[in-house]
């Protein structure tokens, strides 16, 4: 089976359930941001570190998916620890989905916002 980050394809999208399954709780039950590391820490399907590339290849796919289906940039919930917001990676990958961000912290809020509106009103 081909590999993925040194994951095989179904455990990788199995981890990608279980972020989506875990943020989406986060988010309806109001419980606000999540760290890299908490995260990581709460996955069962794969272990997985905080500062692991794969990790944020992973989160850009969920957030990728997520926006495609409406629901914006999921892993704007995800967060560092130290700085208190999203890497540098979630950034760039809004401008790569088109999105402007000159003022990074504006639309970090905006994107929460989106995403937090989208999760509430859906049934998932």
């Amino acid at each position: 089976m081909p590999l993925k980050y040194g994951y095989e394809s179904k455990d990788w999208q199995a981890a990608k359930d279980e972020i989506v399954e875990i943020l989406g709780a986060r988010i309806r039950a109001g419980e606000g941001t999540i760290t890299y590391g908490q995260l990581c820490a709460a996955m069962k399907t794969i272990e997985i570190h905080p500062h692991d590339f794969a990790l944020m290849h992973m989160l850009g796919e969920v957030s990728t998916d997520e926006d495609d289906l409406g629901r914006g940039m999921l892993s704007a919930y995800v967060v560092s620890a130290e700085a208190g917001g999203p890497g540098g990676g979630f950034f760039q990958l809004a401008e790569k989905l088109g999105r402007k961000v000159e003022d990074r912290d504006a639309f970090w809020v905006a994107e929460l916002k989106r995403v937090d509106a989208a999760w509430n009103r859906d049934s998932r």
